[in-house]
């Protein structure tokens, strides 16, 4: 009974009691007439009750306004009518500490999306931290950041931006950067070097843009590869995934054939919207062809300056040709212009005069190397034809080798016969280099002399002839085919023929 004395005894001696008021000080001042209960103090706080959450939560049909200190959450709390509510930022978090609160309708705090672990600030939805080398850690699988939005003069006008200051041109429909000077676009070089124009991006700076090198010598300069048709859908013509020279797109580079055709990789070259050139899988070139079956296949006619090497890698003539065979399909003209009547012609160009062969030529005959000329079908000379310095050839049919033709004028006959009168037996001789005995023909008189008779009318008759080492010789009778003696002194003009 005495202590409960003291205890009202001490209350009453800190309390001051109004009829609506009550205040607890140690100065006896009356409670402010707004408060039912005023409480001051310069040395001393109220401590309200303390619980642990799940003591809180065991607090059935707490009243709206109930005021707790959660000492699992280090939280002022009360009861809002249907949940809890902090009401202070004590690290408030649902277990863990360093959860930056929010706002909860007007008055309350709770947990927010943000985690401060004193070495960064996380925004998130699963309480992670912030990664060690990020001041700010944003995660999201379905949102994004949104810097500030603003037009080109409300960006202009910000005053003294800071370095690095980072906002959302409307105008530009880019991102834009204070780099301590200027503004400019996220490439970092102080203007706006790429733009956009609907889905077009576009550079628009006047040096050089480089791609894996950062000195660009030309345009654009890329120090790697540069891939053309990656989903492989060209399929030969010049309308998609080509490389393109000028706007019309008439004239540039394609896949050289079908997909699925043996010849899928290869190039093929197109100006005026016309293939001209094909590279075909296996290296093969066609010019006027999509389909080259050799190494280098051209389709029309051809125009070479210089020399031409063939198995020669330092031709020293127009066409020089060291594996040893030629053809040719149609006509070739030396000279002149070929027609369809020959194979070959050959004319006059300039100082060229004629044509001159220094080996043995057939002519669809039967190659004999002892023979400069061998003619198997006719041939028409439209000229003079010299064989041999002049000594000509004759066709043989009983023989593989030419007839020799050869001339001589016979030594001057002297003789006195009566008339109808025969000569005694002579002979003559010529060196003809015939290996057998050839046809000795008697032509015309050479030199007609003498002292009486009609010459005219004396003849030479041959025979007998034999040919020993070279040297052909003949029996020789003169004949006075006039009724009247003659004295004459004549020659003959004869023709020897043979082998």
């Amino acid at each position: 009974m005495t202590k409960t004395i003291l205890s009202v005894a001490m209350m009453a001696s800190s309390l001051c009691l109004q009829a609506q008021n009550v205040a607890i000080n140690n100065t006896g001042a009356a409670a402010d007439s707004k408060a039912m209960l005023d409480i001051s103090s310069n040395a001393k706080g109220v401590l309200i009750p303390r619980l642990t959450q799940g003591e809180r939560d065991a607090i059935a049909a707490p009243p709206a306004g109930l005021l707790l200190f959660n000492t699992t959450s280090n939280s002022f709390q009360y009861y809002g009518g249907s949940v809890w509510v902090n009401i202070t930022n004590s690290s408030i978090v649902n277990g863990s500490p360093n959860k930056v609160p929010r706002f909860l309708g007007i008055w309350g705090l709770t947990p927010g999306v943000m985690t401060d672990d004193g070495n960064g600030v996380s925004i998130n939805n699963t309480s992670a931290i912030a990664h060690a080398s990020a001041l700010l850690d944003m995660t999201s699988t379905n949102k994004g950041l949104l810097i500030p939005r603003m037009t080109s003069t409300q960006r202009t006008a910000i005053p003294t931006p800071s370095t690095g200051l980072l906002v959302y041109d409307t105008d530009l429909s880019a991102f834009m950067f204070f780099n301590g000077t200027a503004w400019g676009g996220i490439n970092g070089n102080g203007v706006s070097d790429w733009n956009v124009n609907g889905n077009n991006i576009f550079n628009n700076n006047t040096g050089n843009v480089g791609i894996g090198t950062s000195a660009p010598a030309v345009r654009l300069a890329v120090d790697s590869s540069i891939m053309v048709d990656q989903a492989n859908s060209n399929q030969g013509f010049l309308d998609r995934s080509a490389l393109y020279f000028g706007s019309d797109k008439s004239t540039g580079i394609v896949r050289s054939y079908l997909a699925g055709s043996s010849g899928r990789n290869g190039l093929g070259f197109f100006t005026k919207g016309t293939r001209r050139m094909t590279i075909d899988s296996t290296g093969q070139v066609g010019i006027g062809t999509i389909n080259p079956l050799q190494t280098l296949h051209v389709n029309g006619p051809s125009y070479f300056v210089g020399n031409m090497g063939i198995g020669s890698s330092t031709p020293d003539y127009a066409f020089e040709n060291l594996f040893g065979y030629n053809y040719m399909f149609y006509g070739l003209g030396i000279g002149t212009v070929p027609t369809a009547t020959y194979l070959l012609d050959i004319g006059p160009n300039g100082s060229t005069v004629g044509t001159r062969f220094q080996g043995d030529v057939r002519i669809n005959g039967i190659l004999n190397p002892s023979n400069t000329l061998n003619i198997g079908n006719n041939a028409v000379i439209d000229g003079s034809l010299t064989v041999n310095n002049g000594k000509g050839v004759a066709y043989n049919a009983n023989s593989g080798t030419n007839l020799r033709i050869y001339q001589f004028t016979t030594a001057t006959f002297t003789a006195v016969l009566p008339g109808f009168g025969l000569s005694a037996e002579g002979a003559i001789a010529f060196n003809g280099g015939f290996t057998g005995v050839p046809r000795v023909f008697v032509g015309d008189i050479d030199v007609t002399g003498g002292a009486s008779g009609e010459l005219y009318r004396v003849q030479l008759q041959l025979y007998g002839c034999s040919t020993t080492s070279g040297t052909t010789t003949c029996k020789a009778r003169l004949l006075n085919t006039s009724p009247n003696p003659v004295n004459y002194s004549i020659t003959w003009n004869c023709v020897a023929i043979g082998n």
